[in-house]
């Protein structure tokens, strides 16, 4: 028999590359007539606004609209916009607004062009730049871009300490919050770490269905459940599973987004399997790679192919089951090539940061050196200071005392004249030092 394992002993979990445009522009998802109104509106205040930094916030709000929605044209103004707000901010010294804008085209460069290696690199000057303003808020976002790239490379150790650090930089309920406890969990999966993904799951499940706008809180809610039936098929807890399904199922126009439902029957399929009903497990397999070959998603068909692979080969249809593992084969490869590649990259990039802050960190060291040699300096001379004056003020005292004495004995001499002596004689002998003759 043909065994999965022989072809594929570690098999991508190519719905890494989904998350990532889930993850990136899912704050709203409104239509493409309100988004061009919406930025209409902005380009008229950027059109009238007198102030430099007003106009790059504008500029950053309108690349972030136009980033959100799938409309290539909007896609080509962000972009335009997103390099003329770091362009000005550079020109102005515009801190925040620099950092908004490198933010805004690393999350582009990771969702329109898989390019995480100058994403990485943005992100990290927008890190540096929110640091040294002490935007807490900004920080958090930057580790939870992060994050998401590291968990893009499978790097889910990385991934969890930069997600966790997002949630103790920022931590209102809201669902910037939401998204960082369901990374966590998502990472706690490829971890085999069930307990602690459950755990997040129920933290970012319950921040959704808290949010007041309802796409967010729909779109949020049916990724976590998704992925959280995918762990409880991989737990055996097949039940569960299929309550999560229902629950996706349970979203009023979650079947508009076809590649939701394409994940969801590949990931169902699997459930089947668990079943040994081969037959299901065809059927709706066969459905999901359909639609993951018409709307090119190879996030479903890697799920679909994994699935129908082994079915046909329980079934003895062995060419099929070839087929499929074939076609698994093509995409981990690719797949595969792909992020050896930006693996390379983001990691230099961390490499080239981690130098930064070293040269950084000794430069301040080298200033701190300096700057207590100044301290102890200037402390030697206040102290040498206090002892001149000291002794100085001592003595004068004493000059004084002495002048005092003097005084007190004269005076007192001067009496003791006056007293044994005639006034006359006294006189003459204070004022001559001696008496003449008569």
């Amino acid at each position: 028999m043909l065994a999965l394992a022989k072809y594929f002993p570690s098999l991508p979990n190519l719905h890494r590359v989904f998350i990532s445009l889930f993850l990136l522009f899912t704050i709203s998802i409104p239509g493409l007539a309100s988004v061009k109104t919406k930025i209409d509106s902005l380009e008229h205040l950027l059109f009238i606004a007198n102030n430099d930094s007003t106009k790059v916030d504008f500029m950053n709000q309108i690349a972030y609209e136009a980033f959100k929605d799938g409309d290539l044209k909007l896609q080509q103004r962000a972009l335009k916009y997103n390099s003329e707000a770091i362009s000005l901010s550079r020109e102005i010294s515009y801190k925040k607004g620099l950092a908004e804008g490198l933010l805004q085209m690393g999350k582009f460069q990771i969702s329109n062009q898989h390019d995480y290696s100058n994403a990485t690199s943005n992100f990290y000057s927008a890190k540096t730049i929110y640091e040294s303003i002490n935007d807490s808020f900004g920080l958090s976002k930057c580790q939870m871009q992060l994050g998401l790239i590291s968990y893009l490379l499978q790097y889910y150790q990385d991934a969890i300490k930069c997600f966790d650090e997002a949630l103790k930089l920022y931590k209102h309920r809201d669902i910037q919050n939401a998204m960082s406890n369901y990374l966590i969990a998502l990472s706690y999966i490829e971890l085999n770490e069930y307990d602690n993904a459950h755990r997040f799951f129920n933290n970012a499940i319950s921040i959704y269905e808290s949010l007041m706008d309802p796409d967010n809180k729909k779109h949020g809610l049916i990724q976590c459940y998704t992925y959280l039936g995918k762990m409880n098929v991989r737990m055996g807890n097949i039940d569960e599973a299929f309550k999560c399904f229902d629950k996706v199922r349970s979203f009023p126009g979650y079947d508009s987004d076809v590649q939701t439902v394409g994940r969801l029957l590949s990931i169902e399929a699997g459930a089947y399997l668990k079943l040994n009903d081969i037959e299901k497990t065809i059927s709706i397999g066969l459905q999901a790679h359909d639609l993951g070959e018409k709307y090119d998603d190879e996030i479903t068909l890697t799920e679909a192919d994994v699935h129908l692979s082994k079915a046909f080969e329980l079934k003895g249809d062995y060419k099929k089951s070839f087929y499929f593992l074939q076609e698994l084969k093509e995409l981990n490869d690719s797949l595969f090539s792909s992020n050896s590649a930006q693996r390379v990259a983001e990691t230099k990039s961390k490499f080239e940061y981690e130098k930064q802050l070293l040269i950084e960190k000794q430069q301040q060291e080298k200033l701190s050196v300096i700057s207590q040699k100044e301290i102890e300096k200037q402390k030697i001379i206040r102290n040498s200071t206090f002892v001149v004056l000291s002794a100085a003020i001592i003595f004068l005292v004493f000059v004084y005392m002495q002048r005092r004495r003097l005084s007190i004995e004269k005076q007192r001499g001067e009496n003791l004249l006056l007293n044994i002596l005639p006034s006359k004689v006294a006189e003459e002998l204070k004022t001559s030092g001696g008496m003449h003759a008569e």
